[in-house]
């Protein structure tokens, strides 16, 4: 009997380090099985494998010899033991991570173990048809429970605590049942006469279905209970993945949708933390912002190699591969304790990542934990694409509408600024053409009035086209056309194209620059700029008792401020946030000058930002003046693009 259980202890040890490799079984295990059949019936014969038996003690066998068949069954078994070492030795080979340092220390456990039975039981008998040293094999079983025991306790190896919990739930389960089983027995029977009757058949039928209908929740709190005091959760798959996509499904809010994948994960899995990292990019780059608060720049470094993890990985698993799992990464994953890491991938593009730290007690992830982790990504993935879709047609949708906007109000400024200066035109030509003597207007006033709406013509046409080539995104200024401009010269080649405005509108300049006031920039749109600031100071001075503007140009490091003041009718808080856009004239402006496009300062704005160092901005008090000014990088500084924003 000692050596038929040795048979059965051997197959079921093949079949336990069967469980433990990823290899798949081969079909000769059906040829060691049969034969372990047939020597466990020969081992039943007396005299065939062992013989001359007197008494055994826990000492030894007295007596005892090897009977014709034992060196068979010796060859069987060390066969066996080094098909489970093999085995063994597989489990540790082909698995990563946590299970491989679990199978680690069975696998030496087992090497230790087998060895030595092999030795004390089989060898040595043989041998020296001596059996004294067998009684020493139970003994030795301690060294395979000591290293499996390590392996459960410092890798977690199979979870007890899983066993237990599971354990524990089928068994209230089972309680119930037998415990109604004889609860009606015993109420049948003592009420109604006997089991078998009509009475007792539509009872039980009644009390079965109002069983069926508790059972649910006799299950739930059985679940309740093992997650309290055993430490870990079970879940529902189905059910949580159902109520997962039901939540998600009509999330079009980055932030709720994040939200409700981060909750649903720490319920589910009951772990202390989760976190999840968005790192598409798309036209709703400021919702996705939202989650990119948890070391979205320690994330960032680790870009190229996250994106090789195509699956939910363990932390532990990832040390096996050396590309992925970096010194950086590995620091990383310990300092912030993150223990799972799942991709969000959809259509072979990563959306962002999600790391999860440890579940309560520190329990291990299972690979049926994972399973669902990926399942919940790709889920999530799916619902965070729509989301960044919808936000992308939601921006487009609001980009569309600006742009019809801007197309209304384009139509309405240039029908009516273009008006104006042909209906000059028309007009003065008229009264040249159709004069007899008696003229109204005389030929020189005439030919002024249509050089000047000519010149507000061009200056409208010009205006229109350079603020439509500043709104391309991809408008930008070569630094090969860029050249060192006296601020002073080219100053005074505005004024004096403007002096007849100046004149007629009695309007005096002070001009305060230094020769030093040199700048690098393109003299063409560095004139642009200027000449809207100046004519911006004029137009909006010219209405009050004594028009003046001032300009000035001071050094300032690497740059140089130029500012245009004037003591006009100035701007209303209100309208303060909103002058440098295109199309835009505050209330103010259109009351005292009728005529406008509202592109200059835009013109300024997106001009000045395109100069390496550009700079702008103003200060401006409510019908007392304003003072406007822009930097430029200063002309003898090594030319640097580096934009900043007024």
């Amino acid at each position: 009997l000692t050596y038929t259980t040795g048979l059965l202890f051997g197959v079921t040890g093949l079949l336990w380090s069967h469980s433990l490799s990823v290899v798949k079984k081969p079909a000769w295990y059906g040829a060691v099985y049969s034969i372990a059949i047939v020597l466990g019936l020969l081992s039943l014969v007396d005299n065939m494998i062992v013989k001359d038996f007197i008494s055994g003690t826990i000492t030894g066998y007295e007596g005892l010899k090897k009977g014709p068949l034992f060196d068979v069954y010796s060859i069987y078994m060390f066969g066996l033991f080094v098909l489970i070492l093999f085995r063994l030795y597989q489990a540790y080979r082909f698995n990563t991570g946590l299970e491989r340092l679990q199978r680690k220390f069975v696998f030496w456990g087992g090497v230790v173990y087998l060895i030595t039975l092999l030795i004390i039981d089989f060898v040595i008998p043989s041998l020296l048809n001596d059996f004294t040293l067998t009684a020493y094999d139970s003994p030795a079983t301690l060294i395979l429970i000591g290293s499996t025991a390590y392996a459960t306790l410092r890798y977690r190896f199979m979870d007890v605590q899983l066993i237990l919990r599971t354990s524990f739930v089928y068994s209230v389960l089972a309680l119930c049942f037998f415990g109604l089983f004889y609860l009606l027995a015993w109420f049948f029977t003592t009420f109604l006469g006997g089991v078998w009757n009509i009475a007792s058949f539509f009872t039980g039928v009644v009390l079965c279905i109002s069983f069926a209908v508790l059972l649910p929740r006799i299950e739930h709190a059985a679940i309740y209970v093992a997650n309290t005091y055993f430490y870990a959760n079970i879940y529902n798959a189905r059910e949580a993945f159902e109520t997962l996509t039901k939540t998600i499904a009509s999330r079009t809010d980055l932030l709720v949708l994040g939200t409700t994948v981060v909750r649903k994960i720490r319920l589910t899995f009951k772990v202390k933390k989760v976190f999840l990292v968005i790192t598409k990019q798309s036209a709703a780059d400021s919702e996705s912002k939202k989650y990119r608060t948890f070391n979205a720049r320690k994330v960032v470094k680790f870009l190229p190699v996250l994106h090789m993890i195509k699956n939910a990985a363990r932390a532990e698993d990832l040390a096996d591969k050396p590309l992925v799992y970096t010194k950086d990464f590995e620091h990383f994953c310990r300092k912030e304790n993150v223990k799972v890491v799942i991709p969000l991938i959809h259509k072979e593009k990563h959306i962002g990542f999600i790391f999860v730290g440890p579940k309560q007690a520190d329990r291990i992830f299972t690979k049926e934990d994972l399973l669902l982790l990926d399942t919940f990504a790709k889920q999530g993935a799916i619902a965070f694409d729509n989301a960044f879709l919808y936000g992308d047609l939601k921006e487009k949708n609001t980009h569309f509408k600006r742009l019809l906007s801007e197309k209304s109000e384009f139509l309405d400024i240039a029908s009516h600024q273009l008006r104006s200066p042909i209906s000059i035109i028309r007009s003065a030509a008229e009264l040249i053409t159709r004069s007899s003597g008696k003229s109204v207007i005389s030929f020189d006033d005439a030919l002024q009035k249509m050089y000047d709406a000519t010149i507000r013509l061009n200056n409208l046409v010009d205006d229109l086209l350079l603020a439509s080539k500043l709104d391309s995104p991809h408008f930008s200024l070569s630094l090969d056309t860029f050249r060192t401009i006296s601020v002073l010269e080219l100053v005074s080649s505005i004024l004096e194209t403007m002096s007849y405005r100046l004149r007629a509108r009695n309007v005096k300049v002070s001009i305060d620059i230094g020769k030093e006031a040199v700048i690098f920039g393109y003299d063409k749109y560095v004139s642009i700029v200027l000449e809207n600031l100046i004519d911006n100071a004029v137009k909006y001075s010219y209405n009050t008792g004594e028009p003046c503007i001032e300009i000035h140009a001071r050094v300032l490091g690497n740059v140089v401020r130029i500012s245009v003041s004037d003591n006009g009718v100035g701007i209303s808080k209100n309208d303060r946030q909103r002058i440098f856009q295109k199309f835009m004239r505050t209330k103010t402006a259109q009351k005292h000058v009728p005529e406008g496009t509202g592109l200059g300062l835009y013109i300024v704005r997106r001009v000045t930002e395109a100069h390496p160092y550009g700079r702008w901005g103003f200060k401006s008090v409510l019908q007392k003046g304003s003072e406007f000014w822009v930097e430029f990088q200063r002309g003898n500084v090594d030319p640097v693009v580096s934009k900043r924003r007024g």
